[in-house]
């Protein structure tokens, strides 16, 4: 008894064995690999109609692997960081763009989370110069256009903060004064009360 249930348990997991290979078989079957100039994975397609399509950035790192809609171009950010914080009269904005089927033909950026949209240069590998706006937080988008005029459905981008009111640093300064240390422009022998450093800058 013990041996044909051990014989039945074998056969079963034998035939489960044998009914999954066959399944990847047929699976594999139906795929279609197409590689890129440097030997990446760029597109898987199934026999049911499936593309899985992938992209990468500037150092090789996929960025994207999944079903693309009508085979539109995709755009990346590449830099500053999702959650940066940016300061200074302007920032370089970087990102990566690619499409299938068709050359690019530019990649645009916006600022304001796609209410306006600015023309970057270049387009497999892009970049905008955005003069800050004022300090607050702002949602940076993108989308690519190929050579047929298809255009990318902007995602869901990234968030930056712009940050340029440095709070002001004052320096204060007591103690002997006999040869104007503690630097308020006067020669009193002794500061016992702190007095504001003047001629510094934060």
């Amino acid at each position: 008894m013990t041996f044909r249930l051990k014989h039945h348990a074998v056969t079963a997991l034998m035939c489960i064995a044998v009914l999954y290979l066959s399944c990847i078989a047929a699976y594999a079957a139906t795929a279609t690999y197409t590689y890129d100039d440097l030997n990446r994975l760029e597109t898987i397609e199934y026999g049911g109609g499936t593309i899985i399509r992938y992209a990468y950035d500037e150092v090789g790192n996929r960025i994207l692997s999944g079903p693309i809609a009508d085979d539109l171009p995709a755009s990346f950010i590449t830099d500053p960081d999702d959650g940066a914080t940016l300061s200074g009269a302007n920032a370089l904005i970087t990102g990566s763009a690619t499409a299938w089927g068709s050359d690019l033909q530019m990649v645009e950026v916006s600022t304001d989370g796609g209410a306006n949209w600015r023309l970057a240069t270049g387009t497999e590998r892009w970049s905008y110069t955005w003069t800050l706006s004022a300090d607050g937080s702002y949602n940076l988008k993108t989308r690519a256009t190929d050579a047929s005029n298809s255009t990318e459905v902007p995602g869901t981008g990234i968030n930056v903060t712009v940050a340029n009111n440095i709070l002001e640093k004052v320096v204060w300064a007591w103690g002997s004064n006999g040869n104007g240390q503690v630097g308020d422009g006067t020669l009193d022998p002794r500061k016992l009360t702190p007095v504001q450093v003047g001629g510094l800058s934060a």
